[in-house]
């Protein structure tokens, strides 16, 4: 890995996904899930998912390793279900949980320009998220230099900022995604978010 620097994830960012896919499917499907993986990635994470802690920092590739497993339960059809579904548990969870300080910051699509980057390296410890306005009710946001990138949390990141747009207030949000490489072959992940103002 390029700098030598390992990707991390905080366990705030899958602990209420885990719990929420545990209730969702069934306790036994994240239990036979867990039983299914590598015991290095098992090592690294702990022996059950509800052994996860919210502020400690986890391998991006165990936590991956633990999304393929969950995917293969479900039809490509059904992960924008899954990933609204979860979206909007992650982000009510948030809301009330232990960052609930860190969005109370972000109460308007302006000081979301400002602060979405700190809220993202409270979760991540690669990528840098720059947003630019497109217009008054038009935000184009990149995601650089993410070495955890999976692309259902690709997917996921944008339910996930259509529900917090919703939360500052924003009706009719609607968003597209992509992605692009550079020369080097780094990744950047796009998401352009609009609303009714």
């Amino acid at each position: 890995m390029a700098n030598g620097l390992e990707a991390l994830i905080k366990g705030a960012a899958v602990q209420d996904f885990y719990t929420w896919y545990a209730g969702r499917f069934g306790q036994e499907r994240m239990v036979e899930i867990w039983a299914r993986l590598p015991d290095d990635v098992r090592a690294e994470l702990g022996p059950s998912y509800s052994s996860i802690l919210a502020f400690h920092w986890y391998p991006a590739s165990a936590t991956n390793a633990v999304l393929d497993l969950m995917l293969e339960g479900h039809h490509a059809s059904d992960h924008d279900e899954l990933a609204r579904e979860a979206a909007h548990i992650i982000v009510a969870q948030t809301l009330r949980g232990l960052y609930r300080m860190i969005f109370k910051t972000i109460v308007s699509p302006s000081r979301y320009l400002r602060n979405i980057n700190n809220a993202w390296k409270a979760f991540h410890n690669t990528g840098r998220v720059e947003v630019k306005v497109l217009g008054p009710a038009e935000h184009w946001t990149e995601v650089r230099g993410w070495r955890s990138a999976h692309p259902f949390l690709h997917r996921l990141n944008g339910f996930i900022l259509k529900e917090i747009y919703e939360t500052m207030g924003c009706r009719d949000v609607s968003f597209e995604q992509g992605e692009s490489a550079d020369e080097n072959g780094e990744r950047t992940y796009f998401t352009e978010v609009r609303w009714k103002p």
